[in-house]
């Protein structure tokens, strides 16, 4: 089955000149637009990862699933070894809004990786 939601795949180059102006941004204006730039980073990484491949077949479909299951998976792990963290050191960073944003790009981040890792590097092996 060959998913209805996924983005064209010339959104991937979007996702990935805003993804790479929000690190330019970042390193240019430092702590002082960070979430603007974290927000439009999160955003470029979302359009990558939701955009078609140009061939999408049931190969594609099961790395997906596979590159999904790892980044819940370390996501989970992220949130709880965080949150043990902080209840250990007890400094209350829970509150900010930087872990949270941190947890969205991670796990996109996490995705992105693994799928094109399997995709790209897995497939030769095989």
């Amino acid at each position: 089955m060959i998913p209805k939601y996924l983005l064209p795949s010339y959104f991937k180059s979007i996702g990935l000149i805003l993804f790479l102006l929000s690190l330019i941004g970042h390193l240019i204006y430092g702590y002082f637009y960070f979430l603007l730039f974290t927000a439009v980073a999160f955003f470029g990484l979302f359009l990558i990862a939701s955009s078609r491949e140009k061939i999408e077949d049931e190969m594609i479909q099961d790395i997906r699933l596979k590159s999904l299951q790892t980044a819940v998976f370390l996501q989970v792990v992220f949130i709880l070894g965080f949150t043990l963290i902080d209840n250990w050191r007890g400094e209350g960073f829970v509150n900010l809004p930087i872990p949270a944003v941190l947890v969205g790009i991670l796990f996109i981040a996490v995705y992105l990786a693994v799928f094109y890792y399997q995709l790209y590097f897995k497939q030769d092996e095989e």
